[in-house]
This record gives structure tokens, C-alpha cells and sequence, in this order.
């Protein structure tokens, strides 16, 4: 029958204990030798990894580009350019950033988010207030309005005025 714990802390402790104990000291069946005794032939000829990027921070994941021009990676969202929209991008982590490929092109880059759920959106990337597509082409400089749009005034009425009018069927 098997040991019980009591959480897993309890649970590490008594690994911790078994490996250093047990595990370390008896013989291995693939390298028949004491795994304590290989580590201390093997130290000095190990390299420090603290601050080497893991395979998983290199890794080039593939994804959609969603229909506000933005693909996720570990629940943060990173832009790229809207006429991606609906293709399939790989996105990779390297050295702090994401890198996003489309055909072995650099099309995006942005510092990679802290945290989670957070989104990184570049300005540049999105169509704009006026969409720049095949149907609805970029304005020149020449036909871009000289002022910019304001929001014409509005009457501010008390709702007993909406709901009389509502009442006798009238317009307010």
C-alpha cells in the first residue's frame, strides 16, 4: 500500500528525503553507476543555465490572426498588421520580445507583456479611422478634411418629457 501526505509540502519533504536517502545512492539500471557518484564526476564540466532561454521561449508558435488583428500568446495579445487578418502567423519569444513571422518575414515585434490577459496593440497596425483597403483606399493628404469632426450639440431633456410623448403616442 502506498504512503499518504498530508499536502505538498509534505509531499516534498519526504521526496526530497527518499532521493538523497534511497534514489542518489543506489544503483541506476540504465547507467550503473550511483547517480550521486556521476554528479560529482560530471560538476565541474557542467555549464550554468540561469541565463540561457529555454526551448520554449524559442519555440515559433502558429497562430490565427483574429479579426482585430491580434494573436495571443500566454493570454497576452500582440498586434500585427490588419491585412493578416484570418491567416496563420508564427509567433516566437526571444531575448524579452515576440517576434511574429508570416512566410519567414518579420511582419510584427513588440516587447513581451508582463503579467497575463494584457494587450500590446501598435497603431500602425490597425486600419485606422478611415480603412485602408482595396475598396475604400487611403486619402490623400488633399482630401482629408481641414478641421477636425465635432460632436454637434444636444438637447438634454428630463425622461418624464419621453415618457408623456411615449404615452399619448407623439413624437418629443
Amino acid at each position: 500500500m502506498g504512503r499518504e501526505f498530508v499536502d505538498d509540502v509534505h509531499l516534498g519533504g519526504a521526496l526530497l528525503d527518499w532521493t538523497m536517502t534511497i534514489a542518489d545512492h543506489r544503483i541506476h539500471g540504465t547507467t550503473h553507476e550511483r547517480p550521486i557518484a556521476r554528479f560529482a564526476a560530471e560538476r565541474d564540466h557542467l555549464l550554468p543555465t540561469a541565463h540561457q532561454p529555454t526551448f520554449r521561449l524559442e519555440a515559433r508558435y502558429p497562430r490565427v490572426v483574429a479579426e482585430d488583428f491580434l494573436v495571443s500568446l500566454d493570454t497576452n495579445r500582440y498586434s500585427v498588421p490588419f491585412r493578416f487578418i484570418g491567416r496563420t502567423v508564427e509567433v516566437q519569444r526571444r531575448e524579452g520580445r515576440i517576434v511574429i513571422h508570416s512566410h519567414g518575414q518579420v511582419i510584427a515585434e513588440h516587447p513581451e507583456l508582463p503579467g497575463r490577459h494584457q494587450v500590446r496593440l501598435l497603431p500602425e497596425h490597425g486600419p485606422g479611422a478611415v480603412a485602408r483597403t482595396t475598396r475604400q483606399p487611403q486619402l490623400h493628404a488633399v482630401e482629408r478634411p481641414g478641421r477636425p469632426w465635432t460632436v454637434p450639440a444636444v438637447e438634454v431633456r428630463d425622461l418624464a418629457v419621453y415618457e408623456a410623448c411615449a404615452q399619448a403616442g407623439g413624437v418629443a
